[in-house]
Order: C-alpha cells, then sequence, then structure tokens
C-alpha cells in the first residue's frame, strides 16, 4: 500500500512539474531546475477537509521527500500571511490550479524551493508580471522523517519492479505472437530492439 496513503489520506492530485532549488542561504542565486513530484491529499470529506497535505519527492533523489501539513487552525495563518479569502476546503483546488499554470505556462507561472540544512523548505509559487515578479503563494515544508522516507523508497522500488514484470510479460506475449504468425520477422525485431536501448 502508499505509504502516503496512511492515516486514511486521500490523493486529490498528482503531477511532475519543473521546480528551480534554491539555498535558504544564498536566496538571491540562481538554482538548478529540476521535475518533481507534487502530490497533494486530504483527510476527510472533500467539501470539509480536516488536513490538506502535500508531498515533494524527486525520481533523481530518492532521499529528497518533503511534507507540507495545514489544517483549520495552521490555515489561517497562510489566509493572513496572503490575504486569502478561501477556506481550508478550497485550498488543495487553489494550488491545483497554480500547479497548473506553472507547468503550462513555465515563464509566466515559477515555482521555487528553498531548502536549508536543518531540513526546513518553502515553495514559492511567483508569478512573472513583466515588469517584476510577484510571490502568489508561499508553502512551508519540512523534510520528512527517516522512517517516511524509508517507507516510500520501499514502496516505489516495488512498483517499478512491477511495472518490469508486467512490461516483462508484454514482450514475451508479442514475442509468442510473432513467432507464430511471422517467425521470420522476430530477429529483426529484436535488434531493432536492442539499437533502440542503446
Amino acid at each position: 500500500m502508499d505509504p502516503s496513503l496512511s492515516k486514511n489520506y486521500t490523493e486529490k492530485y498528482s503531477a511532475t512539474l519543473p521546480v528551480e532549488l534554491r539555498n535558504f542561504e544564498a536566496p538571491n542565486q540562481l538554482g538548478n531546475v529540476e521535475n518533481l513530484d507534487l502530490r497533494i491529499f486530504i483527510k476527510g470529506p472533500e467539501n470539509n477537509p480536516k488536513e490538506v497535505k502535500i508531498e515533494l519527492q524527486s525520481e533523481e533523489d530518492l532521499f529528497f521527500h518533503y511534507v507540507h501539513y495545514r489544517n483549520v487552525d495552521t490555515f489561517r495563518d497562510m489566509q493572513q500571511k496572503h490575504k486569502l479569502l478561501i477556506k481550508l476546503k478550497d485550498y488543495p483546488k487553489l494550488l491545483q490550479e497554480l500547479l497548473t499554470n506553472v507547468i503550462s505556462s513555465p515563464t509566466m507561472y515559477i515555482a521555487v524551493f528553498y531548502m536549508d540544512q536543518e531540513g526546513l523548505g518553502r515553495l514559492d509559487i511567483v508569478q512573472n508580471m513583466s515588469y517584476k515578479f510577484m510571490e502568489v503563494i508561499s508553502c512551508e515544508f519540512k523534510i520528512s522523517p527517516d522512517d517516511i522516507v524509508r517507507k516510500n523508497i520501499i514502496y516505489r522500488y516495488n512498483q517499478q519492479v512491477s511495472l518490469m514484470r508486467d512490461t516483462e510479460e508484454q514482450i514475451n506475449e508479442m514475442e509468442k505472437l510473432i513467432r507464430h504468425r511471422a517467425a521470420g520477422l522476430l530477429p529483426a525485431v529484436k535488434k531493432i530492439t536492442k539499437s533502440t536501448a542503446k
């Protein structure tokens, strides 16, 4: 089972988006842009969630795993800071719209993730207004505990193994079909497959 769904969380959104990685110690220094996987979860009913969770992880670095939590009380801080006119139940939808903008209009909307040595992080969504950059929203993150990271890596590894097995089964079925219908075609197909894989 996906460890992210434990404690009665439901996944509401998942996407891979370009994120510029920066260090808190040098916030104005341009960082590297990496594709990160972001997932949004809620706990409780959709029309009245008790908590919203965001996970940020990397396929390049399996140990890169940050999490952001907001409940009714902690969301008030965000409402005041960003002058948000929405409630917690609307927070996932707002994030989804902004993140979709980051993916579809990467020159207009930019995601920047700041990190420090203590395990704290912050995801800023910034809008390029052509004459200045304006911060639209900022989400505070913490690096996930080792136990969560370990469970997540095991789950992702098992997913890849399962995907490989499924792919191998499909290839074997295809080979059987080719062998049965056009045996002379099989060496040519294997040769093309090997040259493509290199």
